[in-house]
């Protein structure tokens, strides 16, 4: 089978349920970050790290398995297509326009409840380097891949796909050192802070999984058979146990941090790989890909949910599990509904029906 046939007999997997199930979750864990990290905003204690900060330890997983989905869909879609202009074509009205419309959302919302008063220039150099709100930062370092892709697609198609998949892994392991040493040597210099920013979220910095999502689309149904493997499942959970332990140990430092859950989120991407695919026919499963299928626009809106909510309740034992809880659902629900108006697209993108 020639390497074309191969990846569009992938082609109908695109719609496939686990997917969804799978950014079901990884959205999720984006809003546990954003909620259950308040823990740390607000100096608790030692209960509360320990009810809280596991998951939280675990939802870091969230950008790899964003990530490692990307990679996934953009090597079936631009299989020896290797045109910048084709993928940024497709992905102005689903990304980039929401982000914009949002972008200014979120200086309007910001100048009113923090009493800025942002200016034009200042609000246009926020929006182009993705800072007008904390989260944005995702969506700057899924543009570098945008412009990146037809290197590394070229590249996949050139070279050895292990040797390429470990390459991929160690030049990771090199960027993450090199922002290491950046950050410990710099961090107080004001002068080099966009040189820091830069080399955070490049995508270098976060390679590996989405050259694993793309091996993963070339290679969908060997990868399918071996993950079934109920013993591969539990030695994949018995070494994800000890790699939690020593995150959720590091979990203040933000230096080693994102060396030190590379491990987990390589784990969780496979493991919650495999529960998607096993929920696929369960209810919960339905729930899940409902969460996936809307989750840009959960993404882009969820913190000024969390915002608006977060001044509603006391802070107090079950504080985050609430505002956790409302978050999605009143994201959801907000989303849903205005995907239900003409145009919606414009603003969280197009949903999959």
């Amino acid at each position: 089978m020639s390497l074309d046939s191969k990846i569009t007999s992938n082609k109908n997997k695109e719609n496939i349920k686990e997917f969804d199930i799978l950014r079901g979750f990884a959205i999720i864990f984006v809003v546990i970050i954003h909620t259950f990290g308040l823990v740390y905003h607000y100096n608790e204690g030692i209960e509360y790290l320990l009810t809280y900060g596991i998951i939280f330890i675990i939802a870091q997983s969230a950008v790899p398995i964003f990530l490692f989905i990307s990679g996934y869909f953009l090597r079936l879609k631009y299989v020896n297509q290797n045109s910048l202009k084709s993928i940024f074509k497709s992905r102005v009205k689903k990304i980039i326009l929401p982000y914009l419309l949002f972008s200014i959302i979120y200086l309007l919302y910001n100048n009113w409840r923090f009493n800025l008063n942002t200016n034009f220039l200042e609000g246009i150099y926020q929006i182009l380097t993705f800072s007008v709100e904390f989260h944005f930062w995702f969506l700057g370092l899924l543009i570098s891949f945008y412009i990146f892709f037809p290197l590394i697609n070229k590249c996949f198609e050139k070279f050895n796909k292990v040797k390429l998949l470990a390459g991929s892994f160690i030049l990771q392991v090199i960027w993450v050192v090199l922002e290491i040493s950046t950050y410990k040597q710099f961090l107080f210099n004001p002068d080099m802070q966009v040189l820091i920013f830069f080399i955070k979220h490049t995508f270098i910095s976060y390679i590996f999984y989405f050259i694993l999502g793309m091996y993963f689309a070339e290679n969908y149904n060997q990868i399918v058979d071996k993950l079934n493997n109920k013993k591969r499942l539990f030695i994949e959970i018995l070494i994800l146990i000890p790699s939690i332990l020593l995150s959720y140990y590091y979990i203040m430092d933000l230096v080693y941090f994102k060396l030190i859950t590379l491990p987990l989120s390589i784990l969780a991407i496979l493991i919650f790989y495999k529960v998607s695919l096993y929920l696929k026919e369960r209810k919960i499963g339905n729930l899940l890909g409902f969460f996936g299928r809307y989750s840009y626009g959960i993404y882009l809106i969820h913190p000024l949910i969390t915002s608006l909510i977060g001044q509603i309740f006391e802070i107090g034992a079950l504080f985050y599990l609430i505002l956790f809880i409302n978050v999605c659902v009143f994201s959801l629900c907000i989303i849903y509904l205005i995907n239900l108006l003409p145009y919606s697209e414009i603003l969280i993108g197009k949903v999959r029906k």
